[in-house]
């Protein structure tokens, strides 16, 4: 796909919500650890969960593919003879160095280097304390165990990836005594554990996290296969609906107002900047009603609204101010980075702390931006291209496979005006 260019022009319609990336994730690996046959309905096929599907198989997985989804063959992890790619996909790469720590042998894990300079150390120091030999080298990860885990108590950084502690959290049912899992302070992404908390369920597990989320608890039990629906993913829908609070109309089906996906703050975010939002059984709307207000946005615990947030900021009548941006400085690219980047290109004046960007709305011009390989940077530019007359170029347009291949298309279909430029 190469650049695409999105100008200006008026979006509306009903569009259903692709699928969740972090329910398929999570459903992928659970199954695969319950012995005997699982169905997933309405998986997310994208490149980082065909990238979670290929590892598992290289892991003696059995998955079927069929026009209800999936069927997983759970229940008989073997080594690989072969490297596992993880491609760009942290959430597959965490729950596999987990997995792997259940199969009897070596496990080699690689990704593209963007994925491999994102930080693991946290979650090597925790399987090493389980009994395995866990250690990451320039090109790769390494996984040595005799698939026989005791478990133990574990205590964390306050500040680790959420993945950190769902990786363990999965595995934990398969240990000898469980894993319990101590933080110094409140796990900032909480939601993403509860989402992992919330599959479990659904396969006959229970995890336990206090209300302060600072512990996490999993004895021994066994993962009971199941059929599972995965839901809308807000995550994805969020620039959908950016896209009418900044320049139209846009109903989004198959999305959850209760759901536990953090993601769902978006529909906070842009009715504190004057869009109307309506919500009725199965679909979320958001219109366009004038000018949009400045936002003070606190995304330390949905980080993924970053970028999208950040766009809309650019083009509200005053100054911004977007919270907790810390840990986008370890996503696909430095997004907060990337933000600045773009937003300067389109003439917008951006200061920065270390867990704060601070964002000068005003007129935006053409120009053309690098999305660094980063689909969220992409889709977000995307959208902010809707008020600009001579349009916004986004380079590595084609990044929004990795969890959303259909973005364009569903965007054109909306009335986005857009073409390939090269």
């Amino acid at each position: 796909m190469g650049t695409v260019k999105v100008s200006k022009s008026s979006v509306e319609g009903t569009v259903q919500a692709p699928p969740s990336k972090s329910e398929t994730h999570r459903a992928l690996f659970i199954a695969s650890l319950a012995s005997g046959r699982s169905g997933i309905h309405n998986p997310l096929f994208c490149d980082d969960t065909l990238a979670t599907i290929g590892a598992l198989e290289k892991l003696g997985v059995k998955v079927v593919h069929s026009h209800k989804g999936l069927a997983i063959e759970g229940g008989g992890l073997r080594e690989s003879s072969e490297r596992i790619d993880c491609r760009e996909s942290g959430t597959t790469l965490r729950f596999l160095m987990a997995l792997c720590a259940l199969v009897k042998g070596s496990s080699v894990l690689i990704g593209a280097p963007s994925l491999l300079r994102r930080p693991n150390q946290p979650l090597l120091d925790g399987l090493n304390r389980l009994g395995v030999n866990a250690v990451q080298m320039k090109d790769k990860i390494l996984i040595k165990s005799d698939g026989l885990i005791k478990g133990a108590e574990l205590t964390l950084p306050s500040n680790i990836s959420s993945q950190f502690v769902s990786a363990l959290l999965l595995i934990a049912p398969k240990t000898e005594n469980g894993i319990v899992i101590h933080l110094s302070a409140p796990l900032e992404s909480r939601e993403y554990a509860e989402l992992t908390t919330a599959m479990q369920r659904r396969f006959g597990v229970t995890s336990l996290m206090n209300e302060s989320a600072t512990r996490f608890e999993c004895g021994p039990q066994e993962y009971r296969p199941a059929l599972v629906s995965v839901e809308g993913d807000w995550s994805s829908s969020a620039f959908l609906l950016a896209s009418g609070a900044l320049a139209g109309k846009v109903s989004v089906t198959g999305v959850d107002v209760r759901s536990v996906q953090p993601d769902r703050r978006v529909l906070d975010a842009v009715s504190k900047m004057g869009a109307e939002v309506e919500i009725e059984k199965g679909k979320v709307t958001v219109k366009n009603s004038g000018s949009l207000s400045p936002l003070d946005f606190d995304v330390s615990g949905s980080p993924d609204l970053f970028p999208v947030l950040s766009v809309l900021c650019s083009v509200a009548d005053g100054v911004s101010h977007v919270y907790g941006v810390s840990r986008n400085r370890l996503k696909e690219s430095d997004r907060v980075k990337a933000v600045r980047e773009g937003l300067l290109r389109c003439g917008v004046l951006t200061e920065e702390t270390e867990n704060e960007l601070t964002i000068f709305g005003g007129k935006i011009k053409s120009a053309e931006i690098e999305a660094h390989n980063d689909h969220r940077i992409a889709m977000a530019f995307a959208v902010l291209g809707l008020i600009v007359d001579e349009g916004i170029g986004i380079k590595d347009a084609d990044s929004v496979s990795k969890s959303f291949p259909e973005f364009f298309d569903v965007f054109k279909s909306l009335g986005a005006r857009l073409e390939v430029v090269r």
